[in-house]
């Protein structure tokens, strides 16, 4: 489920823990917060423009438009013409006001089971609001953006990579659409986007789309040495944690030095130092997964005794250097 953040408005998609563990840099688009990049934009944009890229589009808007006069609701609300459409194609249009100025544009969907819209996310509000002020009586307007989720796979090798059963690719033509699987998860994909290359769109559950991206990436990364053991340990969780420790004055803890709790030993030190800014010692820690969290107290090996130290939240020190959305917060929080 779509969830919005505890200290803002800002909304958050059902990727975003994923895209928080991928090193995304989120920020705040349109009143959601998305990751504007994970690497480099330069990479980024090539590997769409050579290869493929997979993109978490759920912050735009997705309505479901039904009733008996639909088609003529949607045929007096934007400009093109829809009737032409048979089912399972989709058409570029513009919604505009009674003076000819442009409310929104969008991507209209016509399948048999009824219209689908996809409208921009900073005016999903404003649209809905002026869809159903222009409904007829026996049209019904439903917002599915927080139930149902939208990624794009795009690239010239899209089709290649892409982990599909169902319709055949070959025969879903620019701006058509069809119902397969990916992964085993149902989706509707659609052979739309905006970056100028060969790829699709797939609306997927929004409880199920976590397990589709993973698809996706899992499939078009191919084989590399260690694979194997990857897939089993995504299958298996993790065996050990990185933790933050915070010492006592004096007692920097060193590479390899053990890690305990409780006269058990839990794992090893992995980096420390002093920091001058915080005023403390602190240290990173491998340790085995879930045995320590965050204010729970551990015994570090410092110089053949044993130091006390606290589990802190990491990072230890978070620089000038944030998102947009945290910013907003830090000024309303």
């Amino acid at each position: 489920m779509t969830q919005s953040t505890a200290n803002s408005s800002l909304n958050r998609t059902p990727l975003y823990d994923r895209h928080v563990a991928l090193g995304g840099r989120m920020v705040d688009f349109g009143g959601w917060e998305m990751p504007q990049q994970y690497s480099s934009i330069r990479d980024e944009h090539l590997a769409v423009r050579k290869v493929a890229g997979l993109f978490d589009v759920s912050h735009m808007g997705r309505f479901r438009v039904a009733g008996d006069s639909s088609l003529e609701f949607v045929q007096h609300l934007v400009t093109n013409d829809v009737a032409q459409l048979a089912h399972g194609q989709a058409q570029y249009n513009l919604l505009l006001n009674e003076d000819a100025g442009i409310v929104d544009d969008l991507v209209v969907y016509r399948g048999s089971e009824g219209w689908f819209v996809v409208v921009n996310a900073s005016n999903r509000e404003k649209d809905l609001e002026w869809f159903r002020a222009h409904a007829p009586s026996d049209v019904e307007i439903e917002d599915r953006t927080f139930e149902l989720a939208l990624i794009a796979f795009q690239g010239p090798r899209a089709q290649e990579l892409l982990p599909w059963q169902g319709a055949a690719l070959d025969s879903i033509p620019y701006f058509g659409f069809g119902h397969g699987d990916v992964a085993g998860i149902h989706a509707l994909i659609s052979r739309t986007g905006y970056t100028g290359e060969d790829g699709f769109e797939l609306f997927v559950s929004s409880d199920r789309v976590g397990e589709v991206w993973d698809a996706i990436l899992e499939h078009g990364k191919g084989d590399f040495i260690g694979r194997e053991a990857v897939q089993r340990a995504r299958a298996e969780g993790p065996r050990r944690q990185l933790v933050g420790l915070k010492m006592q004055p004096g007692d920097i803890a060193r590479h390899g030095a053990a890690v305990s709790s409780q006269s058990r030993r839990l794992g090893v030190i992995t980096s420390g130092t002093h920091s001058f800014f915080l005023g403390y010692p602190i240290a990173l820690a491998s340790v085995e997964a879930r045995s320590l969290q965050v204010g729970d107290r551990a015994v570090v090996e410092v110089r053949g005794r044993e130091a006390p130290a606290e589990v802190v939240k990491l990072p230890f020190y978070r620089g000038s250097a944030r998102s947009l959305s945290e910013k907003k917060e830090g000024r309303h929080g």
